[in-house]
């Protein structure tokens, strides 16, 4: 019996601003390779705490603007890759790092794909990238940036 596992579904979180093409070029290919289920999914934020629910009208304007960035930013193969309507999710939640939960859980992924989070400022201790490390119930693999060649491998080894 062997140990080793492979990808069946990877789940990538989906920003409005190019930072997530990162994230989301690493996770179609990782799913071409193994062959996984790949779902892009986007949180939409409420505009205001006085107004807690979007109208469907307004997360349906966002799955149209999440739709025309990957259209933007993908081409070719790729964009065929991921353009069937239940790849994308776009749902109203009080917060995307609980929308991210919830689509790696139910059903379950064996993998979570984010970038990273522009910080607010001095103080900052973490938004929806620190609440998806300290929840996920899965692999969580965080891409800051472009995708770079490997040339070097650091191994600590401590003749223990």
């Amino acid at each position: 019996m062997s140990n080793s596992k492979t990808l069946h579904r990877v789940v990538v979180g989906m920003d409005s601003v190019p930072r997530s093409d990162a994230p989301l070029n690493v996770a179609i290919d990782l799913a071409r390779r193994f062959d996984a289920e790949i779902e892009i999914v986007h949180g939409v934020k409420p505009p205001h705490h006085l107004w807690p629910d979007l109208s469907p009208h307004d997360v349906d304007e966002a799955r149209k603007a999440i739709q025309t960035r990957l259209e933007g930013s993908l081409s070719g193969a790729r964009l065929d890759f991921v353009s069937s309507p239940h790849r994308l999710v776009v749902q109203s939640t009080g917060h995307p790092a609980q929308l991210l939960m919830q689509r790696v859980t139910h059903p379950e992924a064996d993998l979570l794909v984010v970038g990273r989070h522009r910080r607010h400022g001095v103080l900052d201790f973490g938004g929806t990238l620190r609440a998806v490390l300290s929840s996920a119930p899965c692999p969580v693999w965080v891409q800051s940036g472009p995708v770079r060649v490997v040339r070097r491998i650091l191994v600590p080894v401590d003749l223990s």
